[in-house]
């Protein structure tokens, strides 16, 4: 999953850490407010250039990435998708992996004559290029979305 973290120009934005029982968000730079579509990626050693990275959730961020995490880190204590996502995260730091957070800026499109931001579209995108590459199922993508094939 590196090549397409690459392809598509994702850039680390932080981590999922745990702290002591609760997961946080710790962010690799300041983050701005603009939409992008993020993900959660998996790693035994991100140090490691050879390590496997494997894509777990993909998102959009409409109001920034800081926002959209801080409804995460809500949501793993009080929504039943939420806990879990935190049981399966907790999981696998119990086995050493590491969680990184990867964003990009969406395009920009014209619907109607009108200038769009493409957070849905590519979030859709994204969700099924990686559902479609999963070579296996333990490290299944945690997203619950289905969109219809055309």
């Amino acid at each position: 999953m590196k090549s397409i973290l690459s392809i598509y120009k994702f850039k680390l934005a932080g981590w999922i850490q745990l702290d002591k029982d609760r997961l946080v968000f710790k962010s690799e730079h300041e983050l701005s407010t603009e939409p992008v579509i993020y993900c959660w990626a998996l790693s035994e050693n991100i140090d490691d250039s050879s390590s496997t990275v494997s894509v777990i959730y993909v998102g959009k961020a409409s109001f920034g990435l800081t926002k959209r995490m801080t409804q995460h880190i809500g949501g793993f204590s009080h929504s039943t998708t939420g806990s879990k996502n935190k049981d399966y995260l907790a999981r696998k730091f119990d086995e050493k992996y590491e969680v990184s957070v990867y964003a990009r800026k969406p395009a920009k499109y014209q619907v109607f004559g009108r200038a769009m931001n493409g957070c849905s579209i590519e979030e859709e995108f994204f969700i099924d290029l990686i559902k479609n590459n999963r070579t296996h199922s333990d490290n299944g993508i945690l997203n619950r979305k289905r969109y219809p094939k055309n």
